[in-house]
């Protein structure tokens, strides 16, 4: 390894590759855009994870060959490369977060920049996700965690490759190795846990990895494989041309750019969100990449398509553009408190299109290029610590909610609802449906016995519950599963796919305990749900039979979906008050709320059918097109925690509305 700086040689520049990153920027913005115009446009990110591992890969084994590769060297042009646009959207973010967030959000953002500014924002995410973490949509800095990967792999992989050569072990052999394994986990982990999956750097590196084996190829074995080629090239252009053609392996080239493309193209058709990604789905957009770098930047397609100025211009300012983009979008539907319209978005893709031109010319350029770069990288290197370490303390801080005023504060400020314990998480209310049972504790036996039977909406159930057992001796049997809705012989619902074993599980359960009331409850209208509304209403219809039957001695009571709030029902106060001009004047604890009364009304419908009581939580907690935001004046007094599920107050204010029904006068 040499000491010498600079003398890191870099890989001729390909306009074609370029273009590819063009592909995987567009196509992630359409996505996140207009998710409905390109169903699978986020395995875009797919295509960068190549790009990066072979340009990488393609560096480090050259440079070890020649003795040139530098450690210091190839960190300061990773810092160079990265962290100026990074900086500039983590302070932007940061910036306008103070104004436009709640405490919660803005101690979330600030976790968020800590984990960007430290290459972990993968893993931060990844300990967030879960059925009841914040929506997507609401997380600014969200898209980061590719940014984290590919920046855990800057680290990991220059010092395996720069060990295995000092030790004269074999770079192919080692390469191909890990990325099985890493595949294997990936594939096995996908249907586990989903969400690990999707997050851990090491169920995603081999797809950087396959970029890594393509640079080895293409580096080391040109020669070896210029026969192959040559018989590949002469028997497709004896089968596509009817003339002889020189076997110059233009056809070859032809073939692959068009196969990767085609690949592409399946991918961004056929996967979806609902598709387990990535485990092996995730093979067509890697593949689809790895074919079109390895046609060569003389194909036609990657000649004329890829390599076309337009293209090139937009894979120049692709991570900028990929920095900016999502904060922006994500950012203008915080602001409007629900999903912004066409319009709205399309100026935010094309708003962060100039930004990212701005970005590009005025900060990205001027720091990567030009002398002093050691210095350049070192200050650099400084204010991503001073940022990470701001974000840090506005974490630390619970969202600094003194950046409001007194009116305002009320509305603002961070509230821990505890929910968690409230619920008796991963104790009765279980997470993950993976031959789990409650505990012991989930079982009260005094009578009459309640017991509640449902997703994660029928556990926030539980405290009012609990709260009226101050009152009336009654037992609680508490049976929920996140992400189940009490509806049988549909197995998977989400990401949950062994929701029919957990619920006929819960119904012998419920046949032992022989409860007196048997509360089912659920969301009823993820837009997951595999199957259409008539199918669900179906099969809801038809579990209702089987467990009147099953529990013939128990009263059965569905309740009917709940009200869904702009984020929560603080962020709706919030930004009433924000729209109102008086600032001084309280904010009415009716507010608009969607209330999806087409679901209500068919369950109700269905419940009558099969002599079923209903309970109508619309009717309870809303009027009109408002619904009750809040049951006090204390800000443990907001109705639910997030877009739907019930705060403690606000299930001891419905539990409580429900007591005469329950136990009559």
């Amino acid at each position: 390894m040499s000491s010498v700086h600079p003398h890191l040689s870099h890989p001729k520049y390909r306009p074609d590759i370029d273009g590819l990153r063009a592909v995987a920027v567009i196509s992630v913005v359409i996505f996140h855009a207009f998710p409905s115009a390109l169903a699978g446009g986020f395995i875009g990110v797919d295509i960068f994870f190549v790009i990066s591992g072979f340009l990488i890969s393609t560096i480090i084994f050259q440079n070890l060959d020649r003795g040139t590769f530098s450690f210091g060297e190839f960190y300061v042009r990773r810092i160079r490369r990265i962290f100026p646009g990074l900086l500039l959207v983590l302070a932007a973010s940061y910036a306008f977060g103070w104004f436009a967030l709640l405490a919660d959000e803005f101690m979330q953002l600030g976790k968020h920049v800590a984990g960007g500014a430290g290459f972990v924002a993968n893993l931060v995410l990844w300990s967030e996700a879960g059925y009841f973490d914040k929506s997507a949509e609401s997380k600014p800095l969200l898209h980061l965690w590719s940014l984290g990967i590919e920046e855990q792999f800057y680290i990991v992989w220059p010092l395996l490759l720069w060990m295995a050569w000092k030790r004269k072990f074999n770079l192919l052999t080692l390469t191909v190795l890990i990325a099985l394994v890493s595949f294997a986990l990936n594939v096995h982990g996908v249907r586990k846990d989903p969400v690990e999956t999707f997050y851990s750097p090491q169920r995603r590196f081999w797809e950087l990895l396959c970029g890594s084996l393509l640079a080895w190829l293409t580096l080391y074995r040109q020669a070896s494989l210029a026969g192959l080629r040559t018989r590949l090239d002469g028997w497709l252009a004896a089968v596509l041309y009817r003339e002889p053609r020189e076997h110059d392996g233009r056809t070859l080239a032809a073939v692959l750019s068009v196969l990767g493309l085609l690949l592409l193209g399946y991918g961004f058709w056929r996967i979806s969100a609902a598709s387990h990604f990535p485990g092996s789905w995730a093979l067509v957009p890697v593949l689809g990449a790895v074919l079109l770098i390895a046609a060569g930047p003389q194909a036609w397609l990657n000649r004329k398509v890829l390599a076309h100025p337009v293209v090139v211009w937009f894979g120049l300012i692709s991570f900028p553009l990929y920095l900016w983009h999502w904060p922006l979008l994500s950012f203008t539907r915080i602001v409007r408190g629900g999903d912004p319209p066409f319009a709205a978005r399309t100026i935010a893709v094309v708003v962060s299109v100039l930004l990212a031109w701005l970005t590009y010319r005025f900060v990205e350029r001027p720091v990567r290029l030009g002398p002093h770069g050691a210095a350049k990288a070192g200050a650099m290197a400084l204010l991503m610590a001073l940022m990470g370490g701001v974000g840090f303390a506005t974490f630390q801080a619970q969202g600094i909610d003194s950046r409001f005023s007194p009116e305002a504060r009320y509305l603002t400020q961070r509230v821990d609802f505890d929910w968690k314990n409230q619920v008796r998480y991963n104790v009765c209310h279980l997470q993950e449906p993976v031959d789990l049972k409650q505990n012991e504790s989930c079982y009260e036996k005094t009578r009459p016995l309640i017991a509640l039977w449902g997703d994660s909406h029928a556990a926030s159930l539980y405290p009012g519950f609990r709260k009226l057992q101050a009152e009336h001796p009654l037992g609680i049997l508490q049976l929920t599963q996140a992400g189940c809705p009490p509806i049988l012989d549909v197995e998977k619902f989400l990401f949950y796919v062994k929701c029919n074993e957990v619920n006929q599980r819960i119904l012998q359960d419920l046949q032992a305990a022989r409860p007196e009331v048997v509360i089912m409850h659920a969301a009823y209208l993820h837009l997951d749900y595999p199957m259409s509304k008539e199918a669900l209403y179906a099969r809801f219809a038809a579990s209702l039979q089987q467990v009147k039957a099953r529990l013939p001695q128990s009263r059965l009571v569905v309740m009917g979906p709940v009200p869904r709030w702009k984020d929560s029902p603080q962020k709706t106060a919030f930004l009433y008050w924000r729209q109102v001009l008086d600032k001084t004047g309280k904010v009415p604890a009716m507010l608009p709320a969607a209330q999806w009364k087409d679901v209500d009304e068919n369950l109700a419908r269905i419940a009558q059918d099969h002599g079923v009581e209903y309970v109508s939580v619309l009717q309870m907690l809303c009027k009109g097109a408002e619904c009750l935001s809040r049951v006090g004046e204390a800000p443990e007094d907001f109705v639910a925690i997030d877009d739907a599920h019930l705060s403690a107050h606000g299930a001891a204010y419905l539990v409580k509305k429900m007591e005469a029904r329950l136990f009559g006068p």
